[in-house]
């Protein structure tokens, strides 16, 4: 599904997912991966609350200040924390190495949105105990080959390529929320709790 297909369902007055901010809050430029993802993340089901761009400062272990580029809260019992990256993302499995149109990343993918989940964990602390909370790593712009072998800290249950943004990113949420739930098993309830993210 293009995005101007996405953008005139959001002029028909489906029930959608609650957006925080309510509109993107830069440019709106379809070539900007964060914005199409963003775009995207409306059409999830209206029980969703979607956050975008939220800071947390580093825990014990990650000193830092990390940014989220989105957490995604089914209201119940799932937590996802997305990490966007744009443009031509390769892997090296021989040298270990993630680039960016060409260009080597300080952190890979699955670092960076980890120590940002976990930051956020230490943020919520006791809140969100029985939530299952997770990461996922999202390439807008690049379409995994049935042959790509990611690196072991990152499984391929969670990357979120162009062609599952496209064609229904809210199965691949779900099924993502699935493999998260399967490992921590937790049994949900944090309505209250989430909104301290509101005043972040």
């Amino acid at each position: 599904e293009s995005l101007s297909n996405v953008c005139s369902v959001l002029t028909t007055g489906v029930s959608m997912s609650n957006m925080y901010p309510s509109e993107f809050p830069k440019h709106a430029n379809p070539h900007d991966p964060e914005f199409e993802v963003f775009q995207y993340l409306r059409l999830l089901p209206a029980n969703y609350k979607v956050y975008y761009s939220k800071k947390f400062k580093g825990g014990d272990f990650y000193r830092e200040e990390c940014e989220l580029d989105f957490i995604v809260f089914d209201g119940d019992k799932s937590i996802l924390c997305i990490e966007v990256k744009g443009g031509l993302i390769q892997y090296d499995g021989e040298q270990d190495r993630w680039t960016q149109n060409g260009k080597a990343l300080e952190k890979s993918p699955e670092r960076q949105a980890s120590e940002a989940m976990h930051a956020m964990i230490d943020f919520l602390s006791e809140d969100i105990k029985d939530i299952n909370v997770g990461w996922a790593v999202c390439f807008p712009n690049c379409s995994m080959p049935p042959s790509f072998a990611p690196p072991s800290g990152l499984p391929r249950d969670v990357i979120i390529d162009e062609t599952a943004l496209r064609n229904d990113l809210g199965e691949e949420i779900e099924r993502i929320e699935s493999y998260y739930l399967s490992k921590h098993k937790r049994p949900g309830g944090a309505q209250l709790s989430i909104e301290r993210i509101h005043r972040k």
